[in-house]
């Protein structure tokens, strides 16, 4: 299995980025391990081919597919379970802080 090259950056305002092939399960599956929490998930993720499609190669098509179709599906059933724990918090100390004025 291949290990999951994750590159962390650190960017203004505590925002961190992780760096992943979104079109291998096995790496968003190893990202959502090592995340404790999500506030905002943005993918940027594309592998575009740029010929005439006749001559796209089945890695091109399959490069397109897995960015394009696979990734972002597998975000979501890795992810979001982190994006909607934070959600909850965040609107259960809105509703208590609301309550108490």
């Amino acid at each position: 299995m291949k290990e999951c090259r994750t590159e962390l950056t650190r960017v203004e305002a505590g925002v961190t980025t992780h760096r992943v092939d979104i079109g291998v399960e096995s790496e968003v599956e190893a990202l959502a391990r090592a995340i404790p929490k999500i506030d905002h998930l943005v993918t940027t993720a594309a592998s575009l081919v740029f010929k005439p499609f006749m001559e796209s190669a089945r890695s091109d098509i399959d490069a397109m597919r897995g960015s394009k179709l696979l990734g972002p599906t597998h975000l979501v059933r890795h992810l979001v379970r982190h994006l909607v724990r934070h959600l909850v918090r965040h609107l259960v100390a809105r509703m208590t802080k609301d309550k108490g004025k």
